[in-house]
């Protein structure tokens, strides 16, 4: 079953589990936003998807998966980015079957630098004024998971900058 059209998966809030292969082969697919409900991913749920692929993960407590979930092709490409909730970064890492990424950024961290401060403030104002930055990533400036990079995103991540 392909999905030739879709570019952008966003699941429900109250999907619990995500079957085999359930997006497989979905090769324009750049982005997947998982909820924190999901509590299963199967067997090649997302293999071999758009290049570059980001993923965020809503998942507080994650799981360990099929190292070929989020399997991509060969080496061409970029490696796909995994945007994860404040505070469970390691917990990700510490799991084999997603170590298919190998840049994991904390929701909060939209340059991507390992820290939440001003800069990540400025790179997000600077995505809003449509001024290109060296480094952004969408789903990691994407505080409140609307989808939307705004400002109530920027306030939530100078939130997050002061330990609120």
């Amino acid at each position: 079953f392909f999905f030739f059209n879709l570019s952008e998966i966003k699941l429900s809030n109250k999907l619990k589990t995500i079957g085999d292969y359930a997006f497989y082969c979905c090769y324009n697919v750049m982005s997947i936003t998982i909820p924190a409900s999901v509590e299963e991913i199967g067997e090649s749920a997302f293999a071999y998807l758009g290049n570059p692929l980001t993923v965020v993960s809503h998942i507080t407590e994650p799981f360990d998966i099929d190292k070929i979930s989020f399997e991509q092709w060969g080496g061409d490409g970029d490696d796909p980015t995994l945007c994860v909730p404040y505070g469970s970064k390691a917990k990700y890492e510490a799991l084999e079957g997603w170590s298919v990424f190998t840049t994991i950024i904390e929701i909060g961290d939209a340059d991507g630098d390992g820290s939440i401060d001003v800069n990540d403030v400025t790179s997000t104002i600077n995505h809003i004024l449509n001024k290109p930055t060296a480094s952004f990533f969408k789903g990691a400036a994407d505080m409140d998971g609307d989808g939307v990079i705004d400002v109530n995103d920027v306030q939530g991540i100078i939130d997050r900058a002061l330990g609120k």
